[in-house]
């Protein structure tokens, strides 16, 4: 505060420590009652000093920041990376970092006199005598001059944008225009609606839901809804006293007293909770509180033709679409529900960063700059197998890569072109009779490949090993079985079993031959009636012929019996062997 000179040193610096007492205790009491989960700060203008104050909106006891400007500022903004303010009688725009370094100044020309400003994306927009003004936020001039919209009324007296659209009040009405320049509306909320609604604002903000506007000299917030400008609420939140700045955050409402040098807070509910949050020892005017930047990425093969959207929010309308905007500032505090679109043909696997995990919705708190990716990768498409077990013989179908496993499982899908080898499995005193459907080129093959370019069907076939009847003179009733293991007999000893019957004493031989040669190697040969006999009979085949293993391929096992008079027809069994 200044004192007047003519009042004696000993007063003013009495009077001083009085006012530092005051401002260090109503500090302590605004901390008891902040929203001490919010970790941005509030920046507003002083129009005594001519520099912009900032405080920690969850810690204001912790200290007041100056930042010297220059010049005279009479609004403020701030996005996620620097501050912004307007300048009457300088006629500019000054641009800073967030530690108050004064950047570069934008000077529209020697007629201006700048009052509110807001940024929005890569353009800065400010109220100018009547019209709206917008440049880069490089201060580079746009094609159509500093002039972006002409108001029909000569007179705009605050400013504010949605990520939408631009608002701002004149002395009877709220108008807005669309960021594109299109569907301008100087009477989006008037007070044809309700009398005395709108009186020259002196500041607007908005939620994503309602608008809201402080007007001149008036001691409450008014609402109207942000998208049509309907069901307007003259006093939707009474002040305690007249007030000039507003600003909001994803939880509360800040405004600055007309007189007195203080900040107040209330919830959004809305309810007050501080009516002196900050007491700042001079007069406040424009206050915006800190916006934290939510940086979107895509990744994967589908990132091209896939989406991520945030809904409506306490910072925007069209909020993110990325697609072409992925990255957009938002108010502390502010939620923002993130929500992946795969294109088509690819679906959508997860997110990192401050989301996490595979649901295609996130909600984002803006307790500080985030980044969020989203992984879109090519859809599986399968197609379904389908396996048929054929026959009386025990036996299974099993694939590789797994999944199927019949007689308990006979249908499974696989990815599409996965090539899916299918392996018939004989039960033991079972043959393997063959494929069918998309394996009936395997034939007796005990494995066939199917390629799952759509949906296959095949089927195996088992029966029982045949019983080998000797029909010639002295055998009428002796019988063979080949036992188990007639396929993917392997070098290793397995223990396959041949068990024969016979009613009279015979001479057994069991040889193998590979298919396609001519010699054969005995497994078995008999001498005399020694080899065969009355009842039940078995020899132990484990995979090999003396030391010799029979190799990898197709064989036959060639069974015969003979006596005196009679030698039986040779029974055939084929078996592959693998490794």
């Amino acid at each position: 505060m200044v004192f007047p000179s003519h009042m004696p040193r000993p007063v003013r610096l009495l009077l001083t420590a009085a006012l530092a007492v005051s401002a260090l205790l109503a500090l302590a009491a605004a901390a008891a009652a902040a929203p001490a989960t919010e970790n941005g700060r509030l920046y507003w203008v002083n129009n005594q000093t001519g520099s912009l104050t900032s405080a920690a909106i969850g810690a204001p006891s912790g200290g007041i920041t100056t930042y010297a400007t220059g010049d005279i500022p009479n609004s403020v903004f701030v996005t996620s990376s620097a501050l912004y303010w307007t300048s009457a009688s300088s006629a500019h725009i000054g641009i800073a970092n967030l530690q108050g370094a004064v950047q570069s100044y934008i000077a529209p020309g020697a007629l201006s006199a700048p009052t509110g400003v807001v940024v929005v994306g890569q353009f800065i927009y400010w109220a100018d005598n009547g019209f709206i003004g917008r440049a880069t936020t490089s201060g580079a001039q746009p094609q159509t001059g500093w002039q972006w919209y002409q108001a029909p009324v000569g007179q705009i007296t605050s400013i504010w944008s949605d990520g939408a659209y631009i608002y701002w009040g004149d002395a009877n009405s709220i108008g807005r225009i669309g960021l594109d320049g299109s569907g301008a509306n100087a009477n989006f909320v008037s007070n044809a609606q309700v009398a005395g609604a709108v009186s020259s604002p002196t500041s607007i903000s908005s939620d994503g839901q309602r608008l809201y506007w402080i007007n001149a000299g008036a001691s409450q917030i008014s609402s109207a809804t942000v998208s049509t400008g309907l069901q307007v609420t003259p006093t939707y939140l009474a002040l305690p006293a007249p007030a000039v700045g507003l600003t909001e955050t994803g939880t509360s409402f800040f405004w600055t007293a007309q007189t007195g040098g203080s900040i107040g807070a209330a919830s959004l509910t809305p309810a007050i909770t501080a009516p002196v949050f900050i007491n700042t020892s001079n007069n406040p005017t424009d206050i915006v509180a800190s916006r934290w930047a939510l940086m979107v990425s895509k990744a994967g093969t589908g990132a091209a033709t896939s989406t991520v959207t945030a809904a409506p929010t306490a910072a925007t309308q069209n909020g993110i679409f990325c697609g072409q905007l992925c990255a957009n500032d938002f108010p502390d505090m502010a939620t923002v529900t993130l929500t992946a679109t795969p294109g088509t043909g690819f679906v959508f696997t997860g997110w990192t960063g401050a989301c996490t995990g595979t649901a295609k919705t996130c909600t984002v708190t803006m307790s500080q700059s985030q980044s969020v990716q989203a992984t879109f990768n090519p859809a599986v498409v399968t197609y379904v197998l389908t396996l048929t077990k054929r026959g009386t013989g025990a036996g299974s179908i099993v694939s590789s890569p797994i999944g199927l496993n019949c007689g308990a499982v006979c249908a499974a899908p696989f990815a599409r072109n996965v090539k899916v080898t299918l392996t018939a499995v004989e039960s033991p005193l079972t043959d393997f009779a063959g494929w069918a459907g998309a394996c009936s080129g395997f034939k007796l093959l005990s494995t066939c490949t199917v390629t799952m370019s759509q949906a296959r069907a095949a089927s195996a076939t088992f029966n029982p090993a045949p019983i080998l009847t000797l029909t010639r003179v002295g055998l009428s009733r002796s019988s063979f079985r080949v036992g188990s293991h007639t396929t993917a007999v392997r070098a290793a000893p397995v223990g396959t079993t041949i068990t024969y019957t016979l009613s009279e004493n015979a001479n057994v031989t069991v040889a193998f031959q590979k298919v396609g040669y001519v010699k054969k190697q005995y497994l078995y040969r008999s001498s005399g009636a020694k080899g065969g006999k009355t009842g039940a009979n078995a020899i132990s085949f484990t995979g090999r012929v003396g030391r010799t293993p029979l190799t990898t391929g197709r064989w036959k096992a060639i069974i015969t019996a003979s006596d005196s008079t009679t030698t039986t027809k040779a029974q055939v069994k084929y078996f592959t062997v693998t490794k």
